[in-house]
């Protein structure tokens, strides 16, 4: 997730930057337009055939939102993909979407396809869940319901919380909202904090909350508000319940 403040900058440079505008190879499939090097046009017809059935499985977890279309870009490097991203991304980020603008920037991984294709699927799930709601959500939600939709789950990811909740490191929901600019490990632990605060409130929600909070929150009801109705408590209660959750797991 990214500030929505410098989206047309970024949309400026797409447009402008020498490098996106002649030596890009462009895969067009339905609605999604897909730029990469020629060199990784295997790699990017993989990940491309993958986002679409990403985009299909994500639209039906989140309620049957609309499949919308984007613009994806395979950046061969670090170097382009910070170029690409105005080096507003921290070093340890490997992908990032830009929802208002449709647009979602990959880091090619070389050797790691999966970890490849869970991120296209986890900035696929950002762009489907912004354009279906009105207002703004906390990130702990939005990153959580990215990592469910993308299915980023492993078990060393349980033991990190297990020593943080053990050891008082949790980070506060709350502050979740400053991850980017967490170091790489207290960002690791807050996506996944993100990631077990989404599976508990769909526990405590039932198995229809997220179609229900997404359909409330395209409504421009507040996030807050959205919480209560499917959970029966405040943003206050909710953490401390999670906690509870937590601990118990």
């Amino acid at each position: 997730m990214v500030p929505a403040g410098w989206v047309w900058a970024l949309l400026l440079w797409l447009s402008a930057s020498p490098l996106v505008a002649d030596e890009w190879s462009v895969y067009r499939a339905q609605d999604v337009v897909f730029q990469f090097q020629a060199s990784d046009s295997v790699l990017a017809r993989v990940v491309l055939d993958d986002v679409l059935e990403g985009r299909k499985e994500i639209a039906k977890k989140l309620g049957g939102v609309p499949e919308v279309g984007m613009t994806v870009y395979l950046a061969p490097s670090e170097s382009v993909f910070r170029a690409l991203t105005q080096g507003r991304i921290p070093h340890w980020g490997v992908g990032c979407a830009f929802p208002d603008a449709g647009v979602v920037v990959l880091r090619k991984l070389p050797g790691d396809v999966d970890v490849l294709l869970r991120t296209a699927r986890h900035e696929v799930a950002h762009i489907l869940l912004h354009k279906s709601v009105s207002g703004p959500v906390p990130v702990w939600f939005d990153e959580g319901v990215a990592m469910w939709a993308a299915q980023e789950w492993r078990l060393t990811q349980s033991a990190e919380v297990f020593y943080a909740v053990l050891f008082g490191g949790v980070v506060p929901l709350s502050e979740i909202d400053a991850v980017l600019s967490f170091t790489s490990s207290r960002a690791h632990l807050a996506y996944t904090e993100s990631l077990l605060a989404v599976t508990f409130l769909l526990h405590a929600g039932g198995a229809d909350a997220m179609g229900r909070m997404i359909s409330d929150l395209a409504l421009g009801t507040p996030f807050p508000i959205v919480l209560f109705r499917v959970t029966g408590w405040t943003q206050g209660r909710f953490e401390t319940e999670w906690l509870h959750y937590v601990r118990g797991r």
